[in-house]
């Protein structure tokens, strides 16, 4: 709709592996769904439930908020929109209220020179709950330079978060290794991660980092 990609809150997971718009327009959504569960799971999950449910792991949140997604929260009065990153409270705690229900989810359109990716480190191939997830997205001028990014994270805090001091190191700048690192750094700085059965808050820091970089060396090298 218009410069929106406007999506459906029952869209399931399993749609958004073969809809040719979610590779075009978030690309590191398509990557969160390939390792969403198992597929029986993916075929019945849908992506407003994953989101109402505001699991700190939740896979489809950290994509969503790097494209800058914002929910669509409807009542019989009314609705209204909600920025993705306003939506989330705490663990599974939400600015829903109960008279609303999630009905949508939409983001920009993806310009030609963006690009974005997903990662998700678990303890197993399927029905893995995330030890650390991550999500980037860039937007680059014909200069090369950065002009916009997005990093979030998953499973590292209370709730899905962006790095955004870490977005604003990559903002106008030419991505070299030395500013992938910096930024990388400070996304780990971000986190306020636990330690659970599944890691230590310090294993969580660490990999936080080495996540980041990974996905903005991809993203380097791609474009």
């Amino acid at each position: 709709e218009g410069d929106y990609i406007v999506m459906g809150s029952g869209t399931t997971i399993a749609t958004l592996l073969r809809e040719p718009l979610i590779a075009d327009h978030a690309p590191g959504l398509k990557d969160a769904a390939a390792v969403f569960a198992n597929p029986l799971t993916r075929n019945r999950a849908t992506v407003g439930g994953n989101l109402a449910d505001a699991s700190p792991a939740a896979d489809t949140a950290p994509p969503l908020l790097a494209v800058g997604a914002e929910v669509q929260l409807s009542r019989t009065s009314g609705v209204r929109w909600l920025a993705l990153d306003d939506f989330f409270v705490g663990v599974r705690q939400t600015k829903r209220q109960p008279d609303e229900l999630l009905t949508a989810i939409r983001w920009p359109a993806a310009s030609p020179r963006s690009a974005g990716a997903f990662y998700k480190l678990g303890l197993r191939k399927a029905d893995a709950i995330s030890v650390v997830s991550a999500a980037v997205w860039i937007d680059r001028g014909e200069d090369g330079r950065c002009r916009e990014a997005r990093i979030a994270l998953g499973a590292v805090a209370p709730k899905p978060i962006r790095a955004y001091d870490a977005e604003s190191i990559l903002r106008d700048q030419v991505l070299t290794p030395a500013v992938i690192e910096a930024a990388a750094r400070s996304a780990s700085e971000a986190t306020r991660p636990i330690s659970d059965i599944r890691g230590s808050a310090a294993y969580r820091r660490r990999v936080t980092r080495v996540i980041v970089r990974r996905l903005l060396e991809q993203l380097t090298a791609e474009k």
